[in-house]
């Protein structure tokens, strides 16, 4: 089939200077449509043309044609995206009994400690499971996400403390009435102790204040911990995609 214009896959592809910035070479976005044109040959064209090494694709559950025309274009499926949502109110007024946690805005002194407990906290995200991406730079990544968050890519910012010491962190989003969870992180010494949950329902009651009437988050299907922490936060599952790359 006569492939399309190098310029008509601009439609569905484009280079994310952020990501090609921070992890040293070219990272495009490409869109399940575009594959099932011409059977994804202009996309594959355009992303060599850009010289891309490393092409993000996301597939609706639901899309096989769009799955068909990944795997025939040698994507690699990396992650189960899920998407979870809960309408405001309720979440749980559930919070652990023990150790005390007290749930607090983040500080600037919080930083160095918040980053250290982000470099091991996202170790089951798609990034990690590439193995072309190198793992101290994947570390990096949440480290750095944590810190911009807190200068400003998030509207809220909250920390947990137990006795004196930050035991987690969780970010949150707000745009016109909705509501979103960015990222969630807990110390290795205080996992499974309830920390998630004060997050989440800290979070949850600052939602509600500033107006929101529904909250999502986004997190991997092999993330089995924080799937059953958001369903007892009364978060259900909305919808299921898939997360592909390719390489060059």
């Amino acid at each position: 089939m006569t492939t399309k214009p190098l310029d008509s896959a601009y439609a569905f592809a484009r280079i994310l200077e952020w990501d090609s910035e921070f992890f040293g070479q070219r990272i495009a976005r490409v869109e399940a449509a575009g594959l099932v044109l011409d059977a994804g040959a202009s996309v594959v064209q355009w992303c060599k043309h850009k010289s891309v090494k490393c092409a993000y694709l996301i597939v609706d559950s639901d899309d096989q044609k769009g799955c068909d025309a990944a795997l025939a274009q040698s994507f690699r499926l990396v992650d189960l995206r899920v998407t979870l949502g809960v309408s405001l109110p309720p979440l749980t007024d559930e919070t652990p009994k023990s150790p005390p946690v007290l749930v607090r805005s983040a500080m600037a002194s919080d930083i160095n400690m918040l980053k250290a407990i982000a470099r091991v906290s996202h170790r089951d995200t798609r990034f990690y499971v590439d193995d072309h991406f190198d793992r101290e730079r994947c570390d990096e990544l949440y480290a750095v996400w944590i810190e911009k968050s807190f200068l400003g890519w998030a509207e809220q910012v909250f920390v947990a403390e137990v006795a004196d010491v930050i035991a987690g962190y969780i970010t949150c989003h707000s745009h016109a009435g909705l509501g979103e969870i960015g990222l969630i992180g807990v110390g290795d010494s205080f996992r499974q102790r309830g920390i998630g949950l004060a997050l989440g329902v800290a979070a949850g009651r600052w939602f509600g204040k500033v107006g929101d009437n529904r909250v999502s988050v986004v997190t991997s299907g092999r993330n089995a911990a924080a799937l059953a922490l958001y369903q007892k936060l009364g978060f259900r599952v909305s919808f299921i995609q898939y997360s592909f790359h390719k390489w060059f």
